[in-house]
């Protein structure tokens, strides 16, 4: 006799026999028989059969990290999210809601479930308070009560100042140049400019540099981080040049979204992704902020996968399309899309 099992989505019993391509005959969602009733947190009652325990989660918001499942039965399963094959003896953690096998580590970094909308999405992530939005209120009415303070006079003779202070700069170098003296003084001016220049765009670079360096996934990747031009602050380079051997292939993109988030606040207009100087996608603030966002805040997942369809080549046109249709197709299509950016990026890997 076949043995029959709950579905955790629909909760109606179903034979392994109807089992297809591993969905549920009834509600058509993924469906992965359970391991045994040692490996949930939950409680486990039978069917028809009283031999074969189908396992009920527990109601909680949290899953129990510290016991490492037998994981005989998923290995070869791909993590959802490091896209990588679970290998045996690998510590696991197998989401009790939808039954999504991950790697342990997986399931600490990306805060619990990938698998959207799912209850354990997000159950050890610490939830987002309205803190920050306050401080940005905040900060945006002193500046507005500030600028009021300042009279319409005042503005008028700063901009009369102004303008006769430069009036007199232009005649004074108007009369350096008709005399065709003081060569020698404004070269050295002009030199001692453009090194203060270098100067500043150096320690720019270098504060750009930092907030990559304090980004969680920065440790063995080697990533070269500055604005392309001397003169503005339009283009930043995210410049891949190498990694060690201990660095997963979908830990650059993490880097990447980690460190959107960190420079909100520059006012620049498109970041390119190099390999070692060399040109490969590029996005545009408004999109990595929005996705650098939603991983920070939201779902990583969501991130990763709609960061294809954001990228640009180096021309301007778009490089991947926006998917759409079925779920599954449309996540098959977003995955094949990410490997192959990685593989073009990465090219070392």
């Amino acid at each position: 006799m076949a043995q029959k099992y709950l579905c955790p989505h629909c909760k109606k019993e179903v034979s392994e026999t109807d089992i297809m391509g591993g969905l549920c005959p009834s509600c058509h969602r993924l469906f992965i028989k359970p391991l045994s009733a040692d490996n949930f947190p939950g409680e486990f009652r039978t069917t028809q059969n009283p031999s074969q325990p189908v396992y009920t989660p527990q109601k909680t918001s949290k899953v129990d990290l510290t016991k490492e499942f037998d994981n005989s039965d998923v290995v070869g399963k791909t993590c959802p999210y490091c896209q990588t094959p679970i290998k045996p003896g690998a510590s696991t953690v197998i989401c009790p809601k939808c039954n999504i096998p991950h790697h342990k580590e997986c399931w600490e970094e990306n805060g619990g479930c990938t698998t959207y909308g799912c209850q354990y999405a997000n159950s050890l992530r610490p939830q987002r308070t309205a803190a920050s939005d306050i401080l940005v209120k905040d900060q945006s009415s002193n500046t507005s009560e500030q600028n009021a303070e300042v009279s319409m006079p005042f503005r008028i003779w700063k901009g009369i100042v102004g303008f006769v202070v430069g009036f007199v700069i232009l005649i004074i170098i108007g009369i350096w140049f008709s005399a065709g003296q003081h060569n020698d003084e404004l070269q050295a001016k002009s030199s001692r400019l453009e090194k203060q220049r270098i100067k500043a765009r150096k320690q720019q670079n270098d504060e750009l540099q930092a907030k990559l360096n304090s980004c969680p996934s920065k440790s063995g990747i080697f990533i070269k981080c500055y604005y392309e031009s001397l003169f503005d602050e339009d283009i930043i380079m995210f410049d891949f040049l190498d990694v060690n051997g201990s660095v997963r292939r979908i830990d650059p993109i993490h880097l990447l979204l980690q460190f959107g988030n960190k420079i909100t606040s520059i006012n620049y207009k498109v970041l390119v992704l190099a390999n070692n100087g060399e040109k490969i996608f590029m996005i545009t603030k408004t999109s990595l902020s929005e996705l650098s966002y939603e991983y920070t805040y939201g779902n990583p997942i969501w991130s990763l996968m709609h960061l294809p369809e954001s990228l640009m080549l180096p021309d301007g046109s778009q490089a991947f399309p926006t998917w759409t249709g079925g779920i599954l197709g449309v996540t098959a299509k977003q995955t094949e899309d990410l490997i192959f950016v990685i593989s073009k990026w990465i090219e070392k890997y």
